[in-house]
């Protein structure tokens, strides 16, 4: 659909944010970031003998008083 976005076999959508990204989407809904980061998991298929790195972003958001 887009760079970022991916529609998956089931139907569903996929959407790829980037921590400048994030704090865009904080900054327009009026939103703090306190804290943004990269969260990094290595997930192994033992069964097919794979592994697999995956990148999250973790983001902690406050809302003006």
């Amino acid at each position: 659909l887009t760079d970022r976005s991916f529609r998956r076999a089931g139907g569903t959508f996929r959407r790829y944010y980037a921590l400048e990204d994030v704090a865009r989407l904080a900054e327009r809904s009026e939103l703090t970031l306190t804290e943004g980061r990269y969260c990094c998991v290595r997930l192994e298929n033992r069964k097919r003998g794979t592994t697999m790195d995956r990148v999250y972003v973790h983001a902690v958001f406050t809302k003006p008083l």
